[in-house]
């Protein structure tokens, strides 16, 4: 028999139930029983399974699986056990609703109260006591039993021990007659090869360097010699106007400006000294090239500055590196790709990731400027990288198709990429900030990794935003993860890039027909964008 019934709505903002108070330690008799309404209406349960769901402080979450009873009804009992009710005060719960294993709906929260029990509670009281002096009294008799029983067993079993280890005693004898034997046939051997040890010596010796230290075996300090003279690993293409082979030079220093606030650098103001690095030049043309330098200087997504036309910066973290050309009269630029996508995005904030994506359910697609809802933390987490964890989006309104409006801003992630880029273009404002993106991107491609459902069919289809509307629609047919992806150039990118700087995509599902939801599964939602730094 159920102690606590009532009704939880899945599109109601609130559930309003009154004050359900449970103790710890009733884990058999708290008995909840709810009927699951949306829109007013009882949800049907037919083929789906549910969950109670709950969340404590600071890191344990508890999900239990719940009785359907009347699935047409949306009927459903859940009883609590100690995982439920493991803290005592106020508590949020709510039920999610699976279809198999993909998520299809939830229910808005309710609040129960978590009472403490006599028994649950840690106090000096007499009859824990007891229970504590009972338990020390079995746990003393388990120990002398074991005692008993492994000095009997040690009694009986006395001589095959003795025994055993004599026969152990004479076999690494005998052993150590075989070696002592072995090696004095080999003596003269080795000291034929390395009279007095002196090639043992020499490597030995050869594993300490007096500038790098000392290594642990030969190999090893060879190896890192690869690393920091052998100049055969990509650090960029530069394309130039000289018409010929340009010479450069490769510089190198550690704590520079910018890397550290001034005068917090551990090398003094100003940084380390800077040095040459050991570099090649592959040159494509007379109008390219690709600057080599040793595996050891290879940045993995370093920030670019721009200095000039012949000078290009590269930074990660306190390491700089900086390529020149060295001839009188030319001028050069770097095309580089950036992958842009949700990546330590905290909801909320553009601080630690500019990019926003939000969420919508209407019968038209909505314009890029009208903002709508972000997803939770937990959502948009599963849309950071391409791993099968999928931020699923559902509506069952008649006419409704949901909607995931992806907003890339490339301005502030060129400026954060490419530190006093706009500067050099004397750009300012946000509108002069927009033309120099549409001028130095020359190439955009949006990725999105996932499929659709609705009552018509399963495609997941994507619209670029375009003169602050939506363009050409692309739609991609599957029932499993699969990439819906467009390419831009040239006069598209003016046509695509916003008044704010920024790209938008909508993402869209069939419109539902009142009884198949509107359903969007999405994986992982990526830009790239070229971009072409240099020749001012």
């Amino acid at each position: 028999m159920a102690k606590w019934a009532g009704t939880l709505s899945t599109t109601e903002p609130y559930n309003h139930l009154g004050l359900l108070k449970v103790r710890q330690g009733n884990k058999n008799s708290e008995v909840f029983e709810f009927k699951i309404v949306q829109n007013g209406v009882p949800y049907d349960l037919s083929g789906y399974r549910v969950f109670f769901c709950t969340h404590f402080e600071p890191y344990i979450s508890v999900e239990k699986n719940a009785e359907i009873l009347d699935a047409k009804k949306g009927l459903i009992r859940f009883t609590m056990d100690d995982y439920c009710m493991q803290k005592v005060g106020r508590q949020e719960g709510y039920f999610e609703i699976y279809k198999e294993d993909t998520f299809l709906d939830a229910t808005q929260y309710f609040t129960y109260t978590v009472q403490t029990s006599i028994i649950k509670q840690l106090m000096d009281g007499e009859s824990y006591i007891q229970r504590l002096e009972e338990l020390l009294k079995k746990l003393q008799e388990a120990m002398d039993k074991s005692q008993e029983e492994v000095e009997k067993w040690l009694e009986e079993n006395r001589q095959k021990i003795d025994d055993l280890m004599k026969e152990m005693d004479q076999f690494f004898a005998d052993k150590k007659n075989e070696f002592n034997v072995w090696f004095e046939s080999v003596r003269e051997i080795l000291e034929s090869i390395d009279p007095g040890g002196v090639l043992l010596s020499e490597i030995i010796r050869a594993r300490s360097s007096d500038r790098y230290g000392t290594f642990k075996n030969v190999d090893e300090r060879l190896e890192y010699a690869e690393a920091v003279f052998s100049a055969d690993t990509n650090l960029m293409t530069i394309n130039h106007n000289f018409r010929g082979y340009p010479r450069l030079r490769v510089l190198y220093w550690d704590y520079g400006m910018a890397t550290r606030p001034l005068a917090m650098e551990p090398t003094g103001i100003g940084g380390g000294n800077v040095r040459t690095v050991e570099s090649n030049v592959e040159y494509l043309d007379p109008y390219s090239l690709i600057v080599k330098v040793p595996i050891n200087y290879q940045f993995i997504d370093p920030e670019f500055v721009f200095i000039d036309s012949k000078k290009f910066r590269l930074i990660s973290d306190y390491r700089v590196i900086q390529v020149e050309l060295l001839e009188d009269s030319i001028s050069g630029f770097v095309e580089q790709t950036c992958t842009i996508d949700f990546k330590n995005k905290i909801v909320g904030s553009v601080k630690e990731n500019p990019h926003i994506i939000r969420r919508t359910a209407d019968t038209v697609l909505i314009d890029p400027s009208v903002k709508r809802e972000e997803p939770t933390q937990s959502e948009i987490d599963r849309i950071k990288d391409l791993d099968g964890a999928l931020y699923v989006i559902t509506n069952k309104t008649k006419d409704n198709l949901v909607q995931a409006i992806a907003s890339f801003d490339l301005i502030t992630d060129i400026d954060r990429r490419f530190t006093g880029l706009f500067e050099l273009h004397k750009a300012v404002t946000q509108a002069q900030k927009t033309e120099v993106v549409k001028r130095i991107v020359t190439d955009i491609t949006y990725n999105v990794h996932g499929f659709a459902a609705g009552p018509s069919s399963n495609a997941l289809s994507t619209a670029p935003s375009s003169n602050k509307g939506w363009g050409g629609i692309k739609v991609t047919k599957s029932d499993v993860i699969h990439n819906n992806s467009r390419s831009f150039s040239g006069n598209q990118i003016n046509a695509i890039v916003q008044d704010d700087g920024c790209f938008y995509v909508t993402i869209f599902a069939p419109a539902s027909d009142g009884t198949t939801p509107s359903v969007l599964n999405l994986d992982y939602v990526s830009l790239e964008y070229k971009i072409k730094v240099g020749g001012i």
